[in-house]
């Protein structure tokens, strides 16, 4: 079974999304890439997938 990715990337209207690996929505949007990257890895945790 392969694992899940989800990606931190830069936001259409500025800011950054996580998003799941192939999702054309973002899961949630942020100002700061920090703050992506924080709520991403603790998601990513409990998912049990790769951030």
């Amino acid at each position: 079974m392969s694992r899940k990715e989800r990606h931190v990337v830069p936001g259409l209207n500025g800011g950054w999304d996580s998003k799941r690996e192939n999702a054309e929505r973002a899961s949630k949007h942020f100002e700061t890439k920090k703050d992506a990257m924080d709520w991403s890895r603790e998601l990513a945790k409990k998912e049990g997938s790769e951030l």
